[in-house]
């Protein structure tokens, strides 16, 4: 991807909320959230034997009727849970350089900085 080739770190965001943030490499070589994992599924990849192959083909539903309280991607989050959408999730470390907005990780202590937006 362009991102990769051209920063260091990257800031993943979902109707202008941060889902993720990091450095580019870890970032698009291991996701953690669920969205930022569909977005780097849906990468077209070059195969040498057969020329440019679409990645992504699970296409989920979306209820775009009004403003949610919860996670703003859990109507199409792949492991939603209930409480995604009554509470949206605060930025969970997931290492030293890695932040994650996403109740996959909320055994994982809470982040000292906050994302740039919400």
């Amino acid at each position: 991807t362009t991102a990769y080739q051209i920063c260091d770190d990257i800031l993943v965001m979902y109707k202008g909320s941060v889902v993720e943030q990091g450095s580019v490499e870890r970032v698009i070589r291991d996701p953690k959230h669920p969205y930022t994992r569909l977005l780097v599924e849906s990468i077209p990849q070059m195969r040498a034997d057969s020329g440019w192959e679409e990645g992504g083909d699970e296409v989920l539903s979306i209820d775009e009727s009004g403003e949610t309280t919860g996670c703003k991607f859990a109507d199409r989050c792949p492991h939603g849970m209930d409480r995604c959408h009554d509470e949206h999730p605060t930025a969970f470390q997931i290492n030293d350089d890695r932040v994650a907005s996403c109740y996959l990780y909320d055994e994982m202590p809470i982040a000292n900085r906050a994302p740039v937006a919400s």
